[in-house]
């Protein structure tokens, strides 16, 4: 199982963006560690489940289940396994989570930050999630300048 899961993590480093590798390895090393020694064959749906109890939020539960069952159909496809040992399994409903700058909040951010190049004045135009806009890695960011460089990962409108 171990092998399973690192060559899928493995892959998930070569081909997918660094976010989503953490994502992959925050749930997959923390699933490895519930189930130790346990076989693919003997693995079943209560086994996962319970482990996804340790998970307040029916999301979090959600991607924890969605991740591991994410390795298996890549197993299929890779041709690792006719089948999961997942199949029908359930997963709670994700909630949703909105958060929105009201206008005086936008307004003050705005009034903070003098450079007509900000963060924040480029992300109101950025064409990604208010998630991605937030999530900037260290080296993108110039704090002396209180800068980002968004022409790399950024499309804009104009």
């Amino acid at each position: 199982m171990a092998t399973l899961l690192d060559t899928f993590l493995d892959w998930v480093k070569a081909n997918r963006a660094a976010r989503t590798d953490d994502w992959y390895v925050m749930f997959l090393s923390e699933f490895a560690k519930s189930i130790r020694n346990l076989s693919i064959k003997n693995l079943k749906p209560h086994h996962v489940e319970k482990w996804s109890r340790q998970y307040v939020s029916n999301s979090t539960r959600h991607g924890a289940i969605r991740s591991v069952q994410r390795c298996f159909n890549w197993a299929i496809k890779q041709g690792y396994l006719t089948k999961s040992p997942l199949v029908g399994i359930e997963k709670p409903t994700p909630s949703r989570r909105e958060a929105y700058v009201s206008g005086d909040q936008w307004e003050e951010l705005l009034e903070r930050e003098k450079n007509e190049n900000t963060f924040w004045q480029r992300s109101q135009h950025a064409v990604r999630r208010r998630s991605e806009s937030c999530d900037r890695r260290t080296t993108q960011l110039d704090w002396q300048n209180r800068d980002t460089s968004f022409e790399q990962t950024f499309e804009f409108l104009f």
